[in-house]
C-alpha cells in the first residue's frame, strides 16, 4: 500500500555550485522542488521510486543542512534544508516501504 507522505520546508537546490531558493515538498510518492522566483526554470519533480538513497554531504562540513539524493540513473540532486535528518528519515522510510 502506497503511503501519502507530506512534508514541506524552505530549501535551496544546488545547481552548478549556485543555490536556487524555494520549497521542498514530499507528497504522494514524489519529491518536488518549487522555485521561489516565478521566472525560475529550476522546478523539479522526482518520483521516489527512482531514488536509490539519501545521504548527507560528506566534504562540506560547514553546511549542516546539506542533503544528497542519489537517483537510480546515476544522477545526484543536492539540497540544503533545515531539518535534513527528518528529511532523510522520511525519504528513507518511503524507500524501505513495501508496496
Amino acid at each position: 500500500m502506497k503511503r501519502d507522505l507530506f512534508f514541506r520546508t524552505a530549501a535551496a537546490r544546488w545547481i552548478d555550485f549556485q543555490p536556487v531558493h524555494g520549497q521542498l515538498v514530499l507528497s504522494g510518492g514524489k519529491l518536488s522542488f518549487l522555485c521561489a522566483d516565478p521566472e525560475c526554470k529550476s522546478d523539479l519533480s522526482i518520483q521516489l521510486d527512482t531514488v536509490d538513497k539519501v545521504d548527507y554531504f560528506k566534504k562540506i562540513t560547514y553546511n549542516q543542512h546539506a542533503l544528497l539524493l542519489f537517483k537510480k540513473d546515476g544522477s545526484i540532486e543536492q539540497f540544503s534544508v533545515k531539518d535534513r535528518r527528518e528529511w532523510k528519515e522520511k525519504i528513507t522510510r518511503h524507500l524501505q516501504a513495501k508496496f
